[in-house]
């Protein structure tokens, strides 16, 4: 139970393995067959369940063994529908057209029934599958909040480097995995660095989360300083190493924020919150707004570059056409995502700033005393009134003297 450990530990093993089946993934595609990743897996699995059936014997901690009893399963499909709801909403969302589809909107509709009906059996259900008490600890919604953030901004190695491998760089799925390879140093990186952080050296995990989000502000500052289309492959290892680090960091830090500020009972409905912003909400969420702005910045980008393209300028001199507009395609692609990796820099900076003043006790025990914006600004109002009035009565003594 010693969670600063066990936590880095966990994810070295975990990451590290998303990492190594993509690589084996991409390996068995491209030297024999894609169909051998599913024979390797299958192999693995049977693995397991002999290690299950030879190696170990049936034993029950308890006297005797506990029924499934008292669980919600209503309620679990319930939320399980809901965020399969969600995620086709965000998926397919950019696909439709978002509002102008009729089944978009027909989804969301069922989406927000959905969601009432969960709400409703959370609150009146005697034992529900996610309990109204799991939000109530101190400081639980924003930190569910900034995970579901955190994942949207890492949606742009799903979405930003794929356009750029794929469309400007045009690496095939070997080439990219093999270059993907550069994060493990970095994840096992930042495990460790986790491990000496909460564990040996008990330091504050908000400033732990902000150097996590700074590494990403490096990975994400080197793809913008770097994306170009006559860029050498070897330039891109640093910023992945960067990503990785800060991913690893990043979850470590977050699980074991869940684990300090809630009980027992309630860690593992939080967990499961997490996980599913974790896995898959938060990653669709950025998936969507990055592609809407890659939508948006290469139709900006050719509206633009039309009123230099006529057809007296392209009668002048012999040009390749399929060619040249095959280049300026790619040139937009690649603007387009240096551009939205300056956005993503921009809301990196600003997370990275808000946990640093957030570690900060003045602000974090202040924040909630904050008055309104009305009240802020009949106080600044009344000051300047004090000064006028002060200056006024400066100016009758002087006039008095003279």
């Amino acid at each position: 139970r010693d969670f600063g450990v066990f936590f880095p530990i966990l994810h070295i093993i975990l990451l590290s393995s998303i990492e190594v089946a993509g690589y084996l993934a991409a390996w068995f595609a491209f030297d024999m067959h894609w169909t051998y990743m599913h024979w390797l897996v299958m192999a693995l699995m049977l693995v397991v369940l002999l290690v299950q059936a030879l190696l170990t014997r049936p034993f029950h901690a308890m006297p005797q063994i506990v029924p499934l009893k008292g669980i919600d399963w209503m309620g679990a499909l319930l939320w399980c529908v809901l965020w399969l709801q969600v995620a086709w909403l965000l998926n397919y969302g950019d696909w439709l057209d978002w509002w102008h589809s009729s089944d978009f909107r027909l989804v969301m509709g069922t989406m927000l029934i959905t969601l009432a009906v969960c709400l409703q059996r959370m609150m009146h259900h005697p034992k529900p599958y996610i309990e109204p008490a799991m939000w109530t600890y101190h400081n639980v919604v924003p930190v569910i909040l900034l995970i579901g953030v955190v994942e949207a901004l890492f949606s742009c190695e799903h979405v930003l480097e794929m356009v750029y491998y794929e469309e400007v760089m045009h690496y095939a799925d070997h080439t990219y995995e093999a270059l993907n390879r550069w994060s493990l140093p970095g994840i096992v990186a930042g495990c460790l660095f986790s491990i000496g952080w909460l564990k040996l050296m008990r330091w504050n995990v908000y400033k732990l989360i902000a150097l996590a989000l700074v590494a990403f502000c490096i990975y994400a500052g080197g793809f913008y300083v770097l994306v170009d289309s006559n860029i050498s492959i070897e330039q891109l290892r640093i910023p992945i190493l960067w990503r990785g680090f800060s991913y690893a960091v990043l979850c470590i830090s977050f699980m074991w924020c869940l684990h300090a500020i809630m009980s027992f009972e309630h860690f593992f409905q939080a967990l499961s919150v997490f996980n599913v912003l974790h896995m898959f909400v938060g990653g669709l969420v950025g998936a969507a707004l990055h592609a809407r702005g890659m939508k948006y910045y290469v139709a900006d980008g050719f509206a633009r570059c039309s009123g230099y393209v006529d057809s007296v300028r392209l009668s002048a001199r012999a040009v390749d056409f399929p060619q040249m507009m095959n280049g300026i395609v790619e040139g937009f692609l690649a603007q387009s995502v240096k551009i939205l990796f300056g956005w993503t820099l921009i809301a990196g900076l600003f997370f990275a700033a808000l946990m640093l003043l957030w570690d900060i006790p003045m602000v974090r025990h202040q924040v909630k005393h904050i008055p309104a914006w009305p009240v802020v600004g009949m106080r600044v109002l009344r000051g300047v009134q004090r000064q006028r009035r002060l200056k006024r009565l400066r100016h009758l003594r002087r006039s008095l003297k003279n």
